[in-house]
């Protein structure tokens, strides 16, 4: 999932992103997770994500400013 989140940001061409990986935060049932900030907006936390689910975050929510509810916590 990582690896997918890097390479999607990477094709839709951003700039100043960073991927960091961390633990489970505590909630190690809802993995693989992200925590996902754009600009100002509060972080939005995503669970049980796929490589599918990555791009669909980075296209959705980086790209296009929509949270995509359905993946978050």
């Amino acid at each position: 999932v990582m690896d997918e989140f890097s390479a999607a940001i990477k094709r839709a061409g951003l700039k100043g992103v960073e991927v960091i990986p961390t633990g489970c935060v505590g909630r190690c049932d809802l993995e693989p997770m992200a925590e996902v900030t754009r600009g100002t907006d509060p972080p939005v936390l995503y669970i049980r994500l796929t490589p599918d689910k990555a791009r669909r975050v980075v296209e959705e929510h980086l790209v296009g400013g929509q949270v995509v509810d359905e993946y978050a916590e």
